[in-house]
């Protein structure tokens, strides 16, 4: 009997292993300054959702695309920002005036970053899109979650479509 039960618990718990879903859709959360990706509920970071849409060769393309659209995007919008309160600071502790070529420089700066931000944000919501209808695809047996549960002195096997 002891290993007749052995024998059915490995078993269950190597269906388990191959049964369920690790890949849950991506939700996204709009924020003030752009969007946070969230997975179970979790924030994720660049790390981790460049493991999860590794899976997945579009969505991985796409959100490639948009890392390094908004490094180009941090470079101007740093570079703007700089330009901008170098000749603020220069005004107020020298009494020169201000520099109006650095301004301008700054302002053009941060125009041309504010597209390709929204240009980076759109691939990146595209990604997610992609990876997540890319989880849609999977067949009938892919879906299929098999949990063992215990409770106490109970045992038992949950089976969700």
């Amino acid at each position: 009997m002891k290993k007749f039960l052995t024998i059915a618990l490995l078993l269950i718990a190597y269906t388990t292993t191959f049964a369920q879903n690790p890949n849950k859709p991506i939700s996204v959360q709009e924020k003030f300054a752009g969007y946070a990706l969230y997975q179970d509920g979790k924030l994720l970071n660049t790390k981790q959702i460049d493991e999860l849409m590794a899976t997945n060769q579009e969505a991985h393309k796409l959100f490639k695309s948009s890392k390094n659209t908004n490094i180009v995007t941090t470079i101007f919008s740093y570079t703007g920002g700089f330009a901008i309160g170098y000749s603020l600071g220069y005004a107020l502790t020298s009494g020169d005036g201000l520099m109006l070529e650095l301004i301008g420089i700054g302002a053009v700066c941060i125009a041309i970053a504010i597209p390709i931000s929204k240009s980076a944000q759109k691939k990146g919501l595209a990604a997610v899109d992609a990876y997540n209808q890319g989880l849609e695809k999977k067949s009938f047996l892919e879906k299929t979650e098999v949990y063992l549960q215990t409770s106490g002195n109970n045992l038992a096997l949950s089976i969700n479509f």
